[in-house]
């Protein structure tokens, strides 16, 4: 049984007006027994970013907390499916909000393994001795340009439309929508980073692994320490350790 040595946990507001980020289970209540964790990063400003994350969230979180262990991608397919109806349920009372939607990072631990998806720029990663052994690819503008050699890797940073993102979840997501992976080559030691896009403003790949590293026990300080005053997004994240 893949099970959870520790769990380091972000939401913030950065320098925005509000937050928009959510995750799940929410701040301070996670549980070393919990096998369900979820990013997401609400898209649109005033168009209710904050309600979709938290509605895809919470729907996702609690519908696959009553699914038969180990989650399959269909599992996820259906819950998805139940968090666009909550969305259009809510869009049904408030017109205004119909353009809303979020991004979505989840991880779900199995038996020996650990179940992914993920939608948008938000980003999960595999970390062992500080080392990034696997990470999602954004499914954003920039890392399209990157895909078809447009700009480098480097430029994604600094371009001028490095916040525009080409899926995220709303009442039009399809499932093809949906990026799944599952990881299998798990060790003792590894640890699960969830994380908004606000997250990787100021910490590249490289200062990541650094953290990971750290003999410093809180590493939720680290983080917050080098977000903190300099990011300009909301950021947050699960950052899990594996005691398998």
């Amino acid at each position: 049984m893949t099970a959870i040595s520790a769990i380091y946990a972000l939401i913030e507001k950065g320098k925005r007006q509000n937050v928009e980020d959510y995750i799940y289970p929410r701040l301070g209540s996670a549980l070393p027994t919990d096998r369900i964790f979820i990013v997401c990063d609400g898209v649109g400003g005033n168009s209710k970013g904050e309600v979709a994350s938290q509605i895809v969230a919470e729907t996702l979180g609690n519908g696959l907390k009553q699914a038969h262990f180990p989650i399959k991608v269909s599992d996820i397919h259906h819950t998805i499916l139940q968090a666009k109806a909550n969305l259009q349920n809510f869009v049904n009372l408030h017109p205004d909000a119909e353009k809303m939607s979020t991004t979505l990072t989840l991880a779900s631990f199995c038996n020996n393994s650990i179940q992914i998806a993920w939608c948008g720029d938000s980003r999960i990663y595999h970390i062992r001795n500080g080392e990034i052994l696997w990470k999602s690819k954004d499914h954003s503008l920039v890392q399209h340009l990157v895909d078809i050699g447009e700009i480098r890797p480097e430029e994604m940073h600094t371009h001028p439309n490095r916040n525009v993102i080409l899926r995220s979840i709303s009442i039009r997501t399809s499932i093809e929508d949906i990026s799944f992976y599952r990881l299998t080559d798990l060790q003792k030691g590894d640890y699960i980073l969830l994380a908004s896009d606000g997250i990787f403003e100021q910490l590249s790949d490289h200062v990541i692994g650094a953290i990971i590293q750290s003999d410093q026990g809180d590493k939720t300080r680290l983080f917050y320490q080098y977000c903190e005053g300099k990011t300009n997004d909301n950021y947050s994240m699960y950052l899990l350790q594996i005691d398998q």
